[in-house]
């Protein structure tokens, strides 16, 4: 068979492979290894490669005919991947990624696209909406200071000083329950570990409330 670039023609657009095809092309494909040349020139290819506006609306179309993964094929995908490195980035990989992103800059509708995807509900994090309930009165300045001072104005989890925050530090509450307000309760964190600990509360609760410091912390 004569080799080159073949180009797809009207007749091949919506044509569908039968399973039988499509057993017989993964077979041929088992074992077969990309050589790093050819990885190469696939990237060199790549390189540059700007869709049109009408190519990419007609892959978002196509895409969101596809059904959803199986339970089996997320099965065999996770079989695939079964012992393969997914540590952090290599420092090399990290380079290479900045590269391949340096000038590209998200439209505002996709940013804000992203943004409602990620909001409110759709948030792996979502906790019912408690963090729009006010705090009590109770939660007061003079309260905050005096937690502050208890804790020697410094970040409880990687001991940034008010001088380094350039600011006040943050008091939080160790159950992220507004109106549990007991002093074993609050603890005192910079801005940054504050956004850190909004992911895997269960986890960053048990990690304080297991410090002696805060062993009888509890709920009012």
């Amino acid at each position: 068979m004569p080799t080159g670039v073949y180009k797809r023609t009207a007749a091949c657009y919506g044509h569908k492979h039968s399973e039988e095809h499509k057993r017989k092309i993964s077979e041929s494909l088992k074992g077969h290894v990309v050589s790093a040349e050819t990885k190469q020139k696939l990237r060199e290819a790549a390189t540059g490669h700007k869709y049109s506006a009408e190519s990419k609306v007609k892959m978002s179309a196509s895409a969101k005919r596809k059904p959803p993964v199986t339970e089996e094929t997320k099965a065999k995908i996770r079989a695939v991947n079964l012992g393969k490195k997914n540590g952090p980035h290599t420092e090399e990989t990290k380079a290479k990624m900045s590269v391949a992103h340096k000038g590209k800059k998200a439209s505002e509708e996709t940013k804000a696209k992203m943004s409602a995807a990620l909001s409110g509900s759709n948030s792996y994090n979502w906790q019912g909406g408690i963090s729009f309930e006010p705090y009590p009165p109770k939660f007061n300045k003079q309260l905050k200071q005096k937690i502050r001072e208890r804790d020697g104005n410094v970040c409880q989890l990687c001991s940034k000083t008010r001088e380094e925050e350039g600011r006040e530090l943050t008091v939080h509450h160790i159950d992220y329950i507004k109106s549990h307000c007991n002093e074993d309760n609050l603890i005192t964190l910079c801005s940054s570990c504050n956004s850190k600990i909004n992911s895997d509360r269960e986890a960053w609760t048990k990690h304080f409330q297991d410090d002696d410091r805060f062993e009888s912390c509890h709920s009012e």
